[in-house]
């Protein structure tokens, strides 16, 4: 069963303001951060329990974020 992934508003906000930053560095920058943040979503999706616990926190770290 594949889980539904919400992204609040502000962290759309930052996201996109990431992307701008990348791309404003590099295209391919900014392509390799979106590919691997969809590449966290699909994760997360199909198993949401696997993430990084910090207290009541959750998250999926992007592996080699570019720059």
């Amino acid at each position: 069963m594949a889980f539904k992934i919400l992204v609040s508003p502000v962290a759309t906000n930052n996201i996109d303001d990431a992307i701008k930053y990348y791309r404003m560095q590099s295209q391919s920058a900014a392509k390799s951060f979106r590919k691997k943040l969809f590449d966290a979503y699909k994760s997360l999706q199909v198993n949401p329990f696997f993430a990084i616990k910090y207290k009541n926190l959750r998250a999926i770290p992007l592996k080699n974020c570019p720059i």
